[in-house]
C-alpha cells in the first residue's frame, strides 16, 4: 500500500487555533492519513515573532516537526518531505485556517490513481499569454465569476496550483535527503546539485516575493522538472481571508507580489518551460483590456460630441 501523509505549517498567532482545520484533516472518511506533519519554525521571520508554547492537544492529531529556519509558506512541505523516504509516498499539503471536507482525501486518491505522476488540486492559475493573462480556477464555485474557468470533472492542466484547497504531490517530485535510499534519477529530471534538498528549500530566499508565494515556487519548480499540474473538480473547499497575517489577506498586496514571483521563476530561474492556454474571456487580462477599450471609446465619443 502507498503511504499517504499530510503536511502543513502555521503562524505564531494562529498555531494554537489550528485544531478545527487539523481535525478536519485527521477525520477523513473512506481514506486516512498515515501521518500528519505540522512544521513549526522557532521564529516567524516575516512577522518577526516567536512561536508560543504549543497546545498539547494539537500533538494528539499530528506529529510536530521543529525547524530552525523559517522558509515562509514553503515550510508546509518541510515535514512531509523530510519525514518520508519512499519516492512513491503521497504528500498532501493543507492550509491551517481552512475546514476541509471529509471526503477530500479519498477523491484526491482516486485522481492520483489515474495520474500517478502529476500534482493534483482543484484550484489554480493559468498564466496565459499576452494580453490574456491570468485564467483562474477556484474549486467548484469558479463558474460564479466572469474571469474564472469553470471546472469540470476531468483533468485540466494548470500552471500554478493554489494551496488553500489542498494539493497532492508525490515524494519523488522533490529532491531526496542525504540518507534516502533511492536515486533522484528516478524522478522525471535529475538535478546536479550535491545538496538538492537544501537547495530546494533555499529557493524561498531567492526573492522576497517568491518567499511569500509558495504556490508559485512549488508549481514552477515542478514545471521546470516536467511534472504535470492537474485540476479536478473536487469536494468544495471555501477559501478564507480572515487572518490578517496571511499572505493573501490583502489583494492589493497579494496580486502584485504574485506577478513578481511568477516573473522571478520565469526570468531569473528559467523554470517556466511551458504555459497552459487560457480561454481569453476567462482571464483577468481580457477584462482589463475590455475596460480600457470602453474607457477609450467613451473618451473618444465624448471628444467628438464636443467638436
Amino acid at each position: 500500500m502507498v503511504r499517504v501523509v499530510a503536511s502543513l505549517t502555521s503562524l505564531p498567532d494562529r498555531v494554537n487555533n489550528i485544531l478545527p482545520a487539523l481535525k478536519s484533516i485527521y477525520y477523513q472518511k473512506h481514506a486516512t492519513f498515515d501521518q500528519i506533519y505540522l512544521t513549526i519554525p522557532k521564529r516567524a521571520s516575516r512577522l518577526k515573532k516567536k512561536y508560543p508554547k504549543i497546545d498539547p492537544a494539537i500533538s494528539k492529531y499530528c506529529h510536530i516537526v521543529s525547524v530552525d529556519k523559517d522558509y515562509g509558506p514553503l515550510t508546509k512541505l518541510y515535514g512531509g518531505i523530510m519525514g518520508e523516504n519512499d519516492p512513491n509516498t503521497v504528500i498532501v499539503t493543507f492550509d491551517d485556517d481552512v475546514i476541509y471536507p471529509d471526503t477530500l482525501l479519498v477523491e484526491m486518491l482516486k485522481r492520483h490513481t489515474i495520474h500517478p505522476d502529476a500534482a493534483i488540486g482543484s484550484s489554480g492559475l493559468q498564466i496565459g499569454h499576452f494580453p490574456f493573462y491570468g485564467g483562474v480556477t477556484y474549486n467548484e464555485w469558479s463558474d460564479k465569476y466572469l474571469f474564472t474557468c469553470k471546472q469540470k470533472d476531468k483533468a485540466k492542466s494548470t500552471d500554478i496550483l493554489f494551496g488553500y484547497s489542498g494539493v497532492l504531490y508525490v515524494r519523488k517530485f522533490f529532491p531526496p535527503g542525504s540518507d534516502e535510499g533511492y536515486s533522484y534519477k528516478q524522478s522525471p529530471k535529475p538535478v546536479t546539485s550535491s545538496r538538492p534538498l537544501a537547495e530546494f528549500f533555499n529557493y524561498a530566499f531567492v526573492d522576497k516575493d517568491l518567499y511569500r508565494n509558495d504556490d508559485v515556487l512549488i508549481s514552477c519548480y515542478l514545471n521546470n522538472r516536467g511534472i504535470k499540474r492537474l485540476l479536478y473538480k473536487l469536494p468544495f473547499v471555501k477559501k478564507t481571508n480572515k487572518n490578517k497575517d496571511g499572505i493573501s489577506a490583502s489583494l492589493t498586496t497579494f496580486l502584485p507580489s504574485l506577478y513578481k514571483a511568477i516573473n522571478v521563476c520565469d526570468q531569473d530561474l528559467g523554470w517556466i518551460k511551458t504555459r497552459c492556454n487560457a480561454t481569453a474571456q476567462q482571464t483577468y487580462g481580457f477584462w482589463v483590456l475590455l475596460f480600457i477599450l470602453v474607457i477609450v471609446w467613451f473618451l473618444l465619443g465624448y471628444g467628438v460630441t464636443r467638436l
